[in-house]
Order: structure tokens, then C-alpha cells, then sequence
């Protein structure tokens, strides 16, 4: 990515999230959008555009509609073989594959009431979505789009996939925003608002959560898939010097004017492009537990060969904790200040001391 199809191309759309606008639930059943083959057909018009479902996640198509009814049904795999067997013909043929998979309003929905229950126990794509993937990747350069109204298991399709691009329920325009991030017609800018897990066995996994949560299962990471923040760029970034007010203060100054921390970040790509700069807070020794905590972000926009600084202001708030007495409170002391932004990581200290 950024896709250049030139003129003549084949491309395949296929997938079972491909041919569907995916506007989620608490939507109007008759609202409609456009889907990702429409938004695909639209923007590549100079390329032939063919379509194949290659496999199904519900028993029948999922819409907004989907999401009122109590009784949801998966696709029978066993019952897809001629699709599989037919998208992964189609891209033998075509010059690049785009296969779009996920989850719908089906499979990620609320449960409200013990008759109408909400999202699946197992964080799988349901049916043949892995299969699909791989089989079409063996023999076409191929593109995962993935359409979940929350994290999924991606471990398959990052393995199998060229390039994979995550979106929550589209909306509307959904199909016609995606194609232009494909094309590169706009920067890829978002960042995960969420943490993906490796599995569903990582469940709990999340920014913030207590250190000693991290220990992990036998044979297996502990680390996310996708970290909170994690998102690719159609340029690249640096994370200059990091300073910071003062390495040692005082409460009462704390309270009145806050830490104040400048990050230099520059662009080091040939586009321009937006990186989002966030601040973490980890308090090193303290009476109760404390997790990293997200305190201050801001999103970037540079020029190529642009450099800026960007500074942020700290108070009392980012450093307090609720204590055994559940009262909030700053507890003298050192914390660490992380900014990253990207894959980049700048770490200092700041002494807190007493009144």
C-alpha cells in the first residue's frame, strides 16, 4: 500500500464482507451505503473489477437489521467449498486481490436480554476466512481488509496477507473512504483505539491494565497482536529529543503550574503525513498498584522533511492515584514519562517531592 493499478489491471474483490455497506447496530434497518466492492469498482475504474464471495460468516447476509434479531446463525463451512475453490480460481487469473473479512452485525452486536445474546465467545473469524486468505494470497498479491466491530484473531491473515487494513463498522461512505486509503488518495492516519489480542486466550489484554496481569500462558507470547496505538503510515516519522520543565518538583508547584514535556518529532518520508505523539505515566514505587496510564496525545500533521515540537502540560491529575482509603492523592516519588509515537519511544524521569 498504497495501491497503483494501472490501467487494464485485474483486480479481484472477494470476501464475505466485501459486497455489503456494514453500518452496525443501532442503525436504521433501511439505511443503506456503500459497500467496499462498490467503493473499490468506483475509484480503480480503469481496472476490471471482478467479484467473488469466497466464503460466508452468517447462514444469511448480515445488515443493520441483523442486529435486532435475537437468533443468529452461522454459515455452515462444510457448505463452502465451491466458493473457496472459486475465489481462489478468479485470482489466479487477476493481477491483485483485495478480500475483505471480519466480523458483522451479526457476529459483534450487544447482548441485551438472556434471548438475545451479543458477541461470540472465541475471537476467530467465523467459517472459512482464514482459508480464504491464505489460499488467495498463494497465488496473488492480496490486500485484508478487515471489517470488525472489535478486535478479532489476525494472526492467519497478518501471516498470509501483503498489507492488512483494520476499520471498525464503516458507515455509509464506508466503501468509498476505504478505497481511497487504498489508493493513497489520503494518508493511512488512523491508530488503534484498541489492543488486539494474539488470541483469545490473551483475554484480558489492554492498555492499563495491572503490571503483574502480563505473566501470560505456556507456549504463548505475551505481548498483543496490535497494541493500543499501533498504525502504519503511507510516510515515515522520527521522535526527536524529549525534555521536560523540570526533573524535580515540588506538589504545591505541581498543582499550580504542571510539568511541562517537549517532544521534537519529525517527517522523514517523501508524503505528507499525520503521527500521533502520546504521553504515559509510570509512577515506579507506589503504596498501591499502579498501570501505565495514558495521560495526553496529540495527533501531527507534517510536510515532507518538516520538523516541529510539541508540547503538552502535565497536572496533578496525571500522576495521582486512589489509595487504600480511596482517596486521590499524589504520592511523592519518581515517574517515568513515555512518549511515543509510532514505534518510537523516548523515556524521562521526573522526581516528585513533598510539599
Amino acid at each position: 500500500l498504497p495501491l497503483a493499478v494501472e490501467a487494464g489491471a485485474t483486480l479481484l474483490a472477494c470476501g464475505p464482507n466485501a459486497a455489503d455497506a456494514h453500518l452496525g447496530g443501532y442503525t436504521d434497518p433501511s439505511a443503506t451505503g456503500v459497500s467496499v466492492l462498490d467503493g473499490i469498482r468506483a475509484r480503480f475504474d480503469a481496472a476490471t473489477v471482478t467479484f467473488e464471495p469466497g466464503c460466508r460468516i452468517t447462514a444469511s447476509p448480515a445488515s443493520a437489521a441483523t442486529w435486532w434479531e435475537d437468533s443468529v446463525e452461522l454459515a455452515d463451512p462444510a457448505e463452502d467449498d465451491e466458493l473457496v475453490e472459486a475465489a481462489e480460481a478468479t485470482a489466479r487469473t487477476a493481477d491483485l486481490a483485495i478480500v475483505v473479512v471480519g466480523g458483522n452485525e451479526g457476529t459483534h452486536r450487544e447482548g441485551w436480554w438472556v434471548d438475545h445474546l451479543g458477541d461470540r465467545s472465541d475471537l476467530t473469524m467465523a467459517g472459512r476466512q482464514d482459508e480464504l486468505v491464505e489460499r488467495v494470497a498463494a497465488v496473488v498479491p492480496t490486500v485484508a481488509v478487515v471489517i470488525s466491530a472489535g478486535p478479532v484473531d489476525l494472526r492467519r491473515v497478518v501471516a498470509a496477507a501483503d498489507a492488512v487494513v483494520w476499520t471498525c463498522y464503516p458507515g455509509e461512505m464506508g466503501g468509498t473512504a476505504l478505497a481511497r486509503v487504498l489508493a493513497g488518495d489520503v494518508d493511512a492516519t488512523g491508530r488503534l483505539p484498541i489492543t488486539f489480542p494474539r488470541s483469545t486466550g490473551q483475554i484480558p489484554i489492554y492498555f492499563g491494565r495491572q503490571p503483574s496481569a502480563g505473566r501470560g500462558y505456556l507456549h504463548g507470547e505475551t505481548d498483543p497482536l496490535f497494541p493500543l496505538g499501533h498504525g502504519l503510515s503511507y510516510t515515515t516519522f522520527e521522535l526527536g529529543s524529549v525534555t521536560v520543565s523540570s526533573g524535580v518538583i515540588g506538589l504545591d508547584d505541581l498543582e499550580r503550574d504542571g510539568v511541562e514535556v517537549r517532544a521534537e518529532i519529525g517527517s522523514t518520508g517523501q508524503r505528507t503525513g499525520s503521527e500521533l505523539v502520546r504521553v504515559e505515566v509510570e509512577d515506579v514505587v507506589a503504596s498501591v498498584a499502579q498501570p501505565t496510564r495514558l495521560v495526553a496525545f496529540r495527533r501531527v500533521r507534517l510536510d515532507p522533511g518538516e520538523m516541529t515540537a510539541v508540547t503538552f502540560t502535565l497536572g496533578a491529575q496525571a500522576f495521582e492515584l486512589i489509595d487504600e482509603a480511596m482517596q486521590r492523592r499524589v504520592e511523592p516519588g519518581e515517574f517515568l514519562l513515555r512518549v511515543v509515537a509510532g514505534s518510537h519511544v523516548e523515556t524521562v524521569a521526573v522526581t516528585v517531592g513533598g510539599t
